[in-house]
């Protein structure tokens, strides 16, 4: 369902903290900062993330003062701002603790290099286009598998996790086009949250390249990855956004948000999928962001059930 009827100041008001549950079924948290993450965070952080680099371009200034909670949904955007704009002055919080986990994940620098002793999340680790082995600690889908198994207690599911993580860097290195690329992830109490993002072309923008020209705007272009379309010239089926909402949504039972260019793609727990035009709020993004919010499974899940399954309700 595409929210075309959405009013400039309804949207406005979700960015404030003051959305309406009604719409988009979100419901807003105002207490105090913690660490624990909701599943509605996974569309909102993003959101309030490019509302923030939109308002900061005109004063050459990102303002992090009032920043109300730290999550990977949050902070990724900003920092691939942030790799792009490096002479922007940031405006730190004033609370030592969120000060603390900024440093803790190489905010804004990034990094290349894991340390995985007793590690509850992955740091802003920059994906290059062509993964090498790191003599110390193997490729990044090693580290990130050490890191699960260790932390987060899902070795009977790693197959699963492993699937998913391989699809999202495979589909930077295949259809980006991008220079930057990161991802970080954070363990909470029960669920783990992933954010992955590249500043390359936009899916729609890959359609309109690939020679979809028909559609009737970027929605419609944005829709056919989730359709299974490729912008391949060898008319296969493109899988990997299909496959990572099946591993997602259907095997793991978690929420998967996409922003790209002015689109925005939603399924939040047991809501129905939602596609939301960003441009009535002036929110848009050169590049992909993926954003997944899942709880540890209760049960093994065989991972190949769910390749190739066409997406309902599109």
């Amino acid at each position: 369902m595409v929210f075309q009827n959405f009013q400039y100041e309804v949207l406005l008001e979700l960015i404030f903290y003051e959305f309406s549950t009604q719409n988009l079924n979100i419901k807003i948290n105002k207490n105090k900062y913690k660490m624990e993450i909701e599943d509605q965070d996974i569309l909102i952080h993003s959101l309030k993330a490019l509302r923030l680099i939109r308002d900061s371009i005109n004063n050459s200034m990102v303002n992090l003062s009032n920043t109300d909670k730290i999550t990977p949904f949050y902070i990724i955007p900003i920092t691939a701002f942030l790799k792009k704009n490096q002479n922007f002055k940031i405006i730190y919080p004033k609370d030592n603790f969120k000060l603390s986990y900024l440093d803790t994940i190489k905010f804004p620098e990034t990094t290349c290099a894991l340390n995985i002793s007793k590690m509850s999340y992955i740091p802003l680790f920059e994906i290059k286009k062509e993964l090498g082995n790191n003599e110390e600690n193997g490729t990044i889908l090693d580290l990130i598998e050490k890191i699960i198994v260790e932390n987060f207690d899902l070795k009977e599911n790693i197959q699963i996790l492993m699937c998913i993580f391989n699809e999202l860097i495979c589909n930077i290195q295949q259809h980006s086009e991008s220079d930057f690329n990161c991802i970080q992830a954070q363990i909470y109490t029960n669920k783990l949250a992933i954010s992955l993002i590249d500043t390359g072309i936009s899916i729609p923008s890959k359609y309109k390249k690939s020679g979809y020209k028909n559609e009737e705007n970027n929605i419609e272009l944005f829709k056919l990855a989730f359709k299974g379309i490729s912008t391949k010239d060898n008319n296969e089926r493109g899988t990997g956004i299909p496959n990572i909402y099946n591993w997602i949504c259907d095997g793991l039972n978690g929420s998967m948000v996409i922003i790209s260019k002015n689109c925005a793609f939603k399924k939040i727990f047991n809501e129905k999928i939602e596609f939301i035009d960003l441009e009535p709020l002036k929110l848009s993004f050169d590049g992909t962001i993926i954003n997944l919010l899942f709880e540890k499974p209760k049960k093994k899940i065989d991972c190949y059930m769910f390749i190739n399954k066409p997406l309902c309700n599109l």
